[in-house]
């Protein structure tokens, strides 16, 4: 069927070019009905982007920091940590030298409790040529032959490094020579070359006026004590 549009309506587009449309919509033949009804067409799907472009637009909208930024961070943070290690180092100084009367301190206890175990004669020997002081280190062994020194008869049980320079110690016990510490099988305070003669004294630490003192008592019991704060701390152990 051919598509005619009336003469008025013509006239109609004419005048108002913008009611053509209009007036098509409005014919009710064939054609026009088809023209109202079709669905207007879907749009293209979009090709999904591949992985690297999603990467890459990914990173172009996660916020960064500029190599300036970052080098300027760098060298503030190494400002502060130059001031602060300093302040630290006293802070560092103290607990090393808390850590070394703690250390020395469980090598007596330690020893006390190898010779009760073991029932022979262990001693804890300075590394020091003379044997008087224990910032050079010392060592615990069991001592079968009785003259204070770790020979190949000895076993030896634990050795220890040197303290930190700045840790001075002194020794002070009842019988004069080497400063060790010597136990029996029964846990006693003795000397290295008789297991029944008793010997007892202290071990000072000290360090920029700070001390710590290994009370060694007549019966064996060793105790670490803060000859500053503790007022028992200076006085002879009798028990």
């Amino acid at each position: 069927m051919r598509h005619t549009v009336p003469a008025q309506q013509r006239r109609t587009h004419r005048q108002r070019p913008g009611q053509w449309l209009l007036a098509m919509t409005r014919c009710r033949c064939h054609r026009c009905a088809l023209l109202s009804t079709r669905r207007p067409r879907a749009p293209a799907p979009r090709r999904a982007a591949s992985r690297s472009q999603h990467i890459a637009r990914s990173l172009a909208r996660t916020p960064g920091y500029t190599l300036v930024e970052v080098l300027t961070t760098v060298a503030v943070l190494a400002v502060l940590a130059g001031l602060a290690i300093p302040n630290l180092a006293p802070v560092i100084e103290r607990i090393a030298f808390r850590r070394a009367a703690d250390e020395l301190f469980e090598s007596i206890t330690f020893a006390r409790n190898s010779a009760m175990a073991r029932g022979e004669t262990v001693l804890v020997v300075p590394d020091e040529p003379a044997r008087r002081d224990y910032a050079a280190g010392w060592t615990v062994f069991v001592d079968r032959d009785g003259d204070a020194r770790a020979t190949g008869a000895d076993t030896i049980l634990q050795r220890h490094p040197a303290l930190p320079q700045r840790v001075r110690v002194q020794s002070a016990f009842t019988q004069q020579g080497p400063a060790y510490v010597a136990y029996n099988g029964g846990g006693r305070s003795c000397t290295a070359a008789s297991s029944t003669a008793a010997r007892w004294g202290s071990i000072t630490l000290a360090r920029d006026g700070e001390a710590r003192r290994i009370r060694i008592a007549m019966l064996g019991r060793a105790r670490l004590c803060d000859p500053q704060r503790d007022t028992s701390c200076g006085k002879p152990v009798n028990d």
